[in-house]
This record gives C-alpha cells, structure tokens and sequence, in this order.
C-alpha cells in the first residue's frame, strides 16, 4: 500500500490509547486526525465505543461514504486514512 509504503511498520505506542475529542461530532473528530496519522479500524472503533457506544457502526458508515475519508487493508489489518479527493 503506498501510503504507508512498501516497508512501513505501524507500531502503536505500548499502553496508550486513542483519545477523540468529545467537544467535536464524531466523524469531525476523525477526520481530525486521520490527515496526520492512518488509524488502526481495531483503535478507532475502541475509541469510538469509549464516546459513542450505540453509535460506532453508524459513524464508520458515514466515514466510509466521507469524501475525505478511506478505509483500506495493510498486511491484512483495515486502517482508516485521508483521502485527498477532489
């Protein structure tokens, strides 16, 4: 996958956890990081059932249908990313 590149290795920080922002609506608050830093789907969906626990499958929806966002598969694990669509 080019974004991460051929050699990439996505290794998370040992004990730390996704933190979204709360004064922010879901998806904006995805969207917020994902131009910075591709987001293991795994970590998203913790987050996201840490804020908005009936609402996750409804947010990776509207994510998926989200011009600026993409979902893609990197050595077998579902990350999410920026899309730079015009």
């Amino acid at each position: 996958m080019a974004i991460l590149g051929q050699v990439a290795t996505v290794v998370a920080p040992e004990g730390e956890r996704l933190v979204l922002r709360r004064d922010l609506q879901p998806v904006e608050a995805v969207l917020e990081i994902i131009p910075r830093h591709p987001l293991r789907e795994s970590e998203l969906v913790e987050a996201l059932e840490n804020n908005w626990p009936n609402r996750v499958g409804r947010i990776l929806a509207i994510l998926a249908g989200h011009p600026h966002a993409r979902r893609c598969v990197y050595r077998g694990e579902p990350f999410w990313t920026y899309a730079r669509r015009v």
